[in-house]
């Protein structure tokens, strides 16, 4: 009896989710203002833009973008050069049927300069 309540215990030890880290968790590097200033500058690129869908994707990519990954203005270049409207989705699905799948577009971020 005294193993089963001791493997108990030690599996929901095993289980249980980790205390968050003061300042770690929960603080976003990208702020709100740089968030609306993204999506209005994709919005003045692309008019035909859900704007729904398109706060939720910039509000989800701000979310896990890290200082590593770039200065404010990068985030809002990248997700610039890397938002689809619908248009353009079914135009790569259009080109995917085409050329039988060998049509593949690029959506890395460029190097930077050293």
């Amino acid at each position: 009896m005294r193993k089963i309540i001791f493997l108990m215990a030690i599996v929901m030890t095993a289980c249980s989710t980790p205390a968050k880290k003061g300042g770690e968790a929960g603080t976003a590097f990208i702020g709100e203002t740089v968030v609306k200033t993204t999506v209005d500058r994709v919005v003045a690129e692309q008019p035909a833009a859900d704007l729904q869908l398109l706060e939720k994707g910039v509000r989800h990519a701000a979310s896990l973008w890290r200082e590593e990954d770039g200065t404010a203005e990068e985030f809002a270049g990248f997700v610039s050069a890397n938002c689809q409207t619908q248009g353009s989705v079914h135009q790569d699905q259009q080109l995917h049927g085409i050329t039988g799948g060998e049509y593949e577009r690029d959506h890395t971020r460029p190097e930077k300069d050293s």
